[in-house]
């Protein structure tokens, strides 16, 4: 496995931040522009995912494991290889770090 980014970690908390609390239908208070920037970069690559990566994704980061068994999991559950869901991910990863400026 490649090294992580260093925007990996951030990343991951704005997924799973922003997949929970549409998962749970949860109001979300946007306190700050720091908030509204990054729950706004977040729903702009989501929303762009066809069904079902937009599926595999909440899926991933609505789990309350870490990010590698939650991949492992949810590539199990839905019947994907874990090679192309972690694709996915990283790819929804780079997109969120770029649309934050982060890259």
């Amino acid at each position: 496995m490649a090294a992580k980014p260093f925007y990996a970690d951030y990343v991951n908390r704005l997924m799973r931040w922003y997949c929970r609390a549409m998962e749970e239908g949860k109001e979300v208070n946007l306190e700050s522009s720091l908030d509204r920037e990054n729950w706004n970069a977040v729903a702009k690559v989501v929303e762009k995912l066809n069904e079902e990566n937009r599926c595999a994704i909440m899926k991933v980061y609505c789990k309350r494991d870490n990010i590698v068994d939650s991949v492992r999991l949810t590539a199990l559950e839905i019947g994907w290889d874990q090679n192309k869901l972690w694709v996915l991910v990283s790819k929804v990863t780079r997109k969120v770090a770029e649309e934050r400026g982060l890259v």
